[in-house]
């Protein structure tokens, strides 16, 4: 820290050189409300400014499988010097583990934690260190009145060979513990972060025979982006509830969410408990109706969910009357969130016009699909 009393605050999110440890990834959202809180507690002595290198796990430049792939090779490079995330049998299945539950900046969804920082500088894991030093130092010179100059390109060498010779000296697991105790956390539950419905269906064939001849032969169409960046959705689901909307500043949205919660919650608790019954976990088996409408523009695509139906149960599942029932197909980087493709499908409902929109009628189909808490 300066010995002014103007300072700055890094975080990381995630980086690529120095991966979080697994059990943080479920919160990795709380940990950077932690970081928030701490620096409103000091503001009345300092003045702070808060700055997140957001590094993207998935983008146009460097798929998931590729990331994957990078981060590894240089967890290998780097060997055993590191506290917990060391060279050996489990480090790649750790990283995709990470993956699995990184939880992302998000400024608009994450208001309390993400949307307090004053400076989000957007990285590429693909740079090497003096690049993305040069960048970060570039991009802090431009933040009003924090003083930052740049101190040269051989200071900024210098300063990345004293990090690369740097050693751990404190070790929290040996890398023959590392097997055992990634097992431990793949078996440590997760907390849900919304309540959904798991759906049982191929996206990628539903869309593909459902495009237009002239989409599907298009290289430079979204749908050709998304099958070639590996951007379609894998697991898809309908949201129910989020956890974000039990924050909310409007006492009765806010409520009318937590009963619904609790209820979906009550529900997957008492289906899944030791000792169920097959009965007790059909409760949880809905019907979905996809479609009439397939909506996409040049970032993001959206199937309508248009029907559930729950036969031979007694608990009730509906769809959310103040969200627009969907499935987001896929995205065209990881820094375009999910909710677009709400945000199309609510305007092809209210029949808006928007130009690059594109929008046609499939046939309607059937699929099943389960409730369940999701992270």
């Amino acid at each position: 820290m300066p010995t002014s009393k103007h300072h700055f605050s890094f975080l990381p999110s995630p980086s690529p050189t120095d991966l979080f440890d697994s059990d943080r990834n479920n919160h990795q959202v709380k940990h950077r409300k932690d970081i928030v809180d701490l620096v409103n507690s000091l503001a009345s002595t300092y003045r702070i400014r808060l700055v997140a290198l957001v590094y993207p796990v998935d983008s146009p430049s460097l798929p998931r499988d590729k990331f994957h792939a990078l981060m590894s090779s240089r967890i290998v490079s780097r060997g055993q010097n590191h506290q917990s995330l060391r060279a050996g049998e489990s480090h790649e299945a750790i990283i995709w583990q990470f993956l699995g539950q990184h939880e992302e900046f998000d400024q608009a969804t994450n208001a309390q934690s993400d949307g307090k920082f004053d400076r989000v500088i957007e990285m590429k894991p693909e740079w090497e260190r003096e690049e993305a030093l040069a960048y970060v130092i570039e991009q802090l010179m431009k933040v009003e009145g924090m003083g930052i100059v740049d101190p040269g390109e051989e200071r900024r060498r210098e300063a990345v060979e004293f990090a690369k010779e740097w050693k751990v000296k404190n070790k929290k697991e040996t890398s023959e513990d590392s097997s055992s105790a990634l097992k431990k956390r793949q078996q440590k539950p997760t907390k849900p972060r919304y309540y959904g419905l798991r759906v049982e269906v191929n996206l990628g064939q539903l869309v593909r025979d459902a495009l237009p001849e002239e989409e599907l032969s298009n290289p430079a169409s979204l749908w050709n982006h998304l099958v070639k960046s590996s951007r379609v959705e894998l697991h898809p689901h309908v949201t129910l509830v989020h956890q974000v909307e039990l924050q909310s500043q409007d006492p009765e949205f806010k409520e009318k969410k937590r009963v619904l919660w609790d209820k979906y919650e009550e529900m997957v608790q008492h289906a899944t408990r030791e000792g169920s019954t097959p009965e007790d976990k059909q409760t949880l088996e809905v019907e979905l109706t996809l479609g009439p409408k397939l909506v996409w523009n040049d970032r993001a695509m959206s199937i309508e969910v248009s029907s559930l139906s729950q036969p031979e149960s007694d608990s009730t599942i509906s769809l959310v009357e103040d969200r627009s029932a969907h499935i987001t197909v896929g995205t065209r980087a990881s820094d375009i969130r999910p909710i677009e493709g709400k945000f199309l499908m609510e305007k092809a409902l209210k029949g808006e016009k928007e130009e690059g929109i594109k929008e046609i009628r499939i046939d309607e189909i059937k699929v099943k699909a389960r409730l369940d808490g999701l992270s």
